[in-house]
């Protein structure tokens, strides 16, 4: 994850996210909403999502399930994930 991208996203707005589970030492899952950005095709749509790191995070990227469908040539359509 590129924490200037998360921090650039904090700052307008439009990302929250959140531990699972706070007693999680690992820190391996989390819950994240996407706010459409203005002027975008995206603007007033909300994707919730789930993040999951797993041990080998940063070598294997997160798996990432959105609780809405998304129309995105870069999401996977696969068990509804």
């Amino acid at each position: 994850m590129n924490l200037n991208v998360v921090r650039k996203g904090l700052e307008m707005g439009v990302i929250s996210y959140g531990m699972d589970d706070s007693d999680d030492i690992y820190m391996q899952s989390w819950t994240r909403t996407i706010i459409g950005p203005h002027n975008s095709i995206h603007e007033g749509c909300i994707y919730p999502l789930k993040l999951f790191c797993d041990k080998y995070y940063p070598e294997k990227p997160p798996t990432v399930h959105f609780y809405t469908w998304i129309n995105h040539d870069l999401c996977e359509i696969r068990d509804k994930t």
